[in-house]
């Protein structure tokens, strides 16, 4: 029938005989060929089994794993002679804060923002026009 079998993450086996003597990947997400293009890139994850001898599957979605986008520091920033002023008034910056462990996690928060927004100012959006 043309179907795919999804990767399985999270454990090795979807069912387990009482007392552990067998296991087998029984329960699974089997999908076309053309769902990919309609949704995206998927994989199924196997959850702790309860009181079934039959663990849960989950369909997660690839992009839905990565959390936020990651800051990214470009290397040639370094080169520029505007970024030692923005990391300087950065820092200087006060934040609202009165214990010293939550004002040093505070500042490369406030950083990164300001270095965002000098980016954009600076170089534009050199992401979309990097080829």
């Amino acid at each position: 029938m043309g179907l795919i079998d999804l990767p399985l993450l999270g454990r090795r086996f979807t069912w387990f005989k009482p007392k552990g003597s067998a296991a087998s990947h029984l329960d699974r997400f089997l999908v076309s060929d053309g769902w990919w293009e309609k949704w995206g890139e998927a994989s199924q994850w196997a959850l702790p089994r309860d009181v079934s001898d039959h663990s849960p599957i989950v369909l997660r979605y690839s992009s839905q794993l990565w959390g936020p986008k990651p800051f990214r520091f470009n290397n040639f920033w370094i080169e520029h002679c505007g970024l030692s002023v923005v990391i300087k008034q950065s820092w200087q910056q006060q934040v609202n804060q009165t214990w010293m462990t939550l004002m040093l996690k505070e500042k490369p928060k406030l950083l990164k923002v300001n270095l965002k927004v000098w980016n954009k100012e600076v170089f534009g959006n050199i992401s979309q026009r990097i080829v």
